[in-house]
C-alpha cells in the first residue's frame, strides 16, 4: 500500500511564481479603485444649509465642477438637496473642495456621499 505523505511545513512551496515558506503566505489582499469603494456615489447629499440656500445658489456653486448633472432639493426640507454627478470621482472631487464652505446665511455646508 502507498502512503501518502504531506509536505513539510519548514519545506518552500511555491506561490504565484516565488519560492516561499509556507508560514510566510499571506492572503491575497483585495484592491479596488477609489470608484469602487462602498462609501462612494456619484450622488452628494448635502445639509446644514440656511434657508436663504435655494436649488439655483447650489447650481451656480456646484456647476463649476465636471460632470456636474443637477441639484434636487429635498420637498419639504429646506435645509437638505441631493446633487448628482456622471461619475464618483467627480462628486468626490466637489465633495472635498466645497465640504464646509460657507453659504449665505452663515452656514458651513455638510456634504456626504448619498446612502446607496
Amino acid at each position: 500500500e502507498r502512503k501518502r505523505v504531506l509536505p513539510d511545513p519548514s519545506e518552500q512551496m511555491e506561490v504565484d511564481g516565488t519560492a516561499e515558506k509556507k508560514d510566510q503566505i499571506q492572503p491575497p489582499i483585495k484592491r479596488y479603485r477609489q470608484d469602487d469603494d462602498p462609501e462612494s456615489n456619484n450622488i452628494l447629499f448635502v445639509q446644514n444649509l440656511s434657508s436663504e440656500v435655494n436649488a439655483e445658489t447650489l447650481t451656480k456653486l456646484f456647476q463649476k465642477y465636471a460632470g456636474f448633472k443637477e441639484v434636487r432639493p429635498v420637498p419639504g426640507r429646506a435645509d437638505l438637496a441631493f446633487v448628482e454627478f456622471e461619475q464618483v470621482s467627480q462628486a468626490r472631487m466637489a465633495k472635498t473642495e466645497l465640504g464646509g464652505f460657507s453659504l449665505p446665511g452663515g452656514k458651513d455646508m455638510r456634504i456626504d456621499f448619498a446612502k446607496k
